[in-house]
């Protein structure tokens, strides 16, 4: 009703149902993002309204709706998202621009889509040639970064024509970028092998999917009875004795009869669904958390059932356990629906060959910004360069860069402890050695108290004995350890476990360098040289750019 409101020609009717969703938004924010490719073109209509109380009250609406979106990149770049669907003219390139340059670490659902996808259809609209290019190119790129190809069909319509039409532009540079990106839309749709008939007729009814979902009249299936099932023994006691009411009980149960039904997987599940519940029913008497954790667990096991997932993962004591993580910057797909596993207290080394996205995968797991990642968990980066533009002495600089509340004899002790002498303790920093830099960076990041250390190239600029240091110190350390580095006789010393990126994904070997080189002879012997990342350190090669890229895509 609220949708068909929104076609109405009265501009009081608009006003209503704009002003109905934008309170509903929050209040059912996975509902609303159901809903999401089927209002949000009628939404952008109103955004463009020729009355000015409906282009207000649409203004609104697009905030409260925004906030329904959970996937982190979309989340980043909203405000150039916003701009560019209420201003397109002024903002689509900026939008575009910003968007090329994110790295993405996160796949891209319905409700992204639906912000996503107008941009980028304007874009394509564009008579400037090199914005065509651009749309077409970053259409490409999110279209890859889609898992379910039901999140995707409903937007085929909007931007399978703009595609079509870049194919046969006059710039052979556009026609590349269309041609993939046309590529790449059909294939994450499913459609690849469709003619163009039956993919018009998918797409179209494919719009309505969301819809439907959520039409009571479709009746329950199998998976919806278990889900109630689950419910009903959650909450039916505290029901009984009037602690719980017919409305909570029946809200949760549909609630999570919605969620179970749209996942596209099961990572992070869990997690999304206790936060939506656990508020409603986290006070109620006879409701005890471990059982709400059991309950959604189970829902969990329906719907791997439901996606014929089977977890190969073995149990351990993980301190990180993300599924299906997706990792693309600059156009490029790096990683693909594979899982990120570290385990407490271990030591890994990740390997592969050079642009890959080593590199680009620690930065983000220092953001902490990859979907699933858990909040109670520090990570520390430990920067191999430690400079300061002052004159500061190791302690003075030290004192600055700790935790809050953290005493000088702290500071000193912990230097005493990588073998800093009062002497040391006195020069400037500058003055430092790259084998003090690092004992200095190893010295800050154990005031820290990290549950992960990160550590990209460390033994770069060190000398045999600050190496030697440098694995005794690792080797001491109780935190979980994720490193790279083309020393491969430091790695032999520090491993406890490598990490193979290649082809898409993450493969991990239960085992150190020495053995992993025994097992996979063919993959070592076609990695990196040391003595090639050693000239790209020193002549500023294809490593430092890509690094540099990658760190002004982290910091983004």
């Amino acid at each position: 009703a609220l949708l068909s409101a929104l076609e109405d020609r009265a501009s009081r009717i608009k006003e209503g149902a704009l002003g109905l969703i934008t309170m509903l938004a929050p209040r059912a924010p996975v509902q609303m993002g159901l809903a999401m490719p089927a209002l949000f073109p009628l939404l952008q209509e109103c955004v463009s309204d020729t009355h000015s109380g409906v282009v207000a009250a649409a203004g609104k609406c697009l905030d409260s709706v925004a906030t329904v979106i959970t996937q982190p990149e979309t989340q980043k770049i909203m405000v150039n998202l916003k701009a560019a669907i209420v201003k397109p003219a002024e903002n689509t390139q900026t939008c575009l621009d910003e968007l090329m340059e994110t790295t993405f670490v996160n796949s891209v659902d319905a409700a992204s889509l639906a912000m996503l996808v107008p941009v980028v259809g304007r874009g394509l609209k564009e008579p400037s040639a090199e914005l065509v290019k651009k749309a077409a190119t970053t259409a490409g790129n999110i279209c890859a970064l889609v898992v379910d190809a039901r999140d995707i069909l409903p937007f085929v319509p909007m931007i399978l024509p703009g595609l079509t039409r870049a194919v046969h532009h006059s710039h052979p540079d556009v026609r590349l970028a269309a041609e993939r990106a046309h590529a790449s839309l059909l294939r994450g749709a499913g459609l690849s092998e469709k003619s163009e008939s039956e993919i018009d007729s998918l797409s179209k009814s494919a719009s309505q999917l969301s819809l439907s979902k959520m039409d009571a009249a479709a009746g329950p299936s199998a998976e919806d009875l278990k889900v109630q099932a689950l419910v009903t023994g959650l909450l039916g006691p505290a029901a009984k004795c009037g602690k719980a009411t017919t409305e909570e009980v029946a809200y949760i149960s549909v609630l999570l009869q919605s969620i179970a039904r749209d996942a596209r997987g099961v990572g992070g599940l869990k997690g999304e669904m206790k936060s939506l519940v656990w508020p409603v029913i986290g006070g109620l008497p006879m409701v005890e958390e471990e059982a709400v954790d059991a309950a959604l667990e189970a829902v969990v096991k329906i719907v791997a059932e439901m996606l014929h997932v089977e977890s190969d993962i073995k149990p351990a004591d993980y301190i990180v356990r993300i599924e299906g993580i997706i990792l693309a910057f600059a156009g490029k797909v790096l990683l693909r629906q594979t899982n990120l596993l570290l385990e407490r207290g271990k030591r890994y080394g990740l390997v592969g060959q050079n642009g890959m996205g080593k590199t680009t995968l620690l930065n983000r797991v220092a953001a902490g910004d990859i979907k699933g990642f858990p909040k109670d968990v520090s990570v520390y980066y430990i920067q191999h360069e430690i400079l300061s533009e002052r004159n500061d002495s190791v302690v003075e600089f030290m004192v600055g860069q700790v935790p809050e509340g953290t005493t000088r004899d702290e500071v000193v002790a912990a230097l005493v402890d990588v073998g800093f002498t009062d002497v040391h303790m006195a020069k400037a920093v500058g003055e430092l050695s790259g084998g003090w830099r690092m004992k200095l960076a190893i010295a800050r990041s154990m005031l820290w108290n990290a549950d992960i250390l990160l550590l990209d190239e460390p033994t770069n600029h060190l000398d045999k004995q600050a190496v030697a240091w440098l694995a005794q110190k690792i080797n001491s350390l109780k935190s979980t350890v994720f490193l790279v580095s083309h020393d491969y006789d430091f790695l032999a010393e520090v491993l406890t476990n490598v990490v193979h990126i290649a082809d898409n994904k993450l493969t991990y070997y239960d085992c150190g360098f020495r053995d992993f080189q025994a097992q996979r002879p063919e993959i070592v012997a076609a990695l990196p040289s040391p003595e090639n990342t050693v000239l790209e350190a020193m002549g500023g090669g294809q490593k430092a750019e890509r690094e540099a890229a990658e760190a002004a895509a982290a910091a983004a």
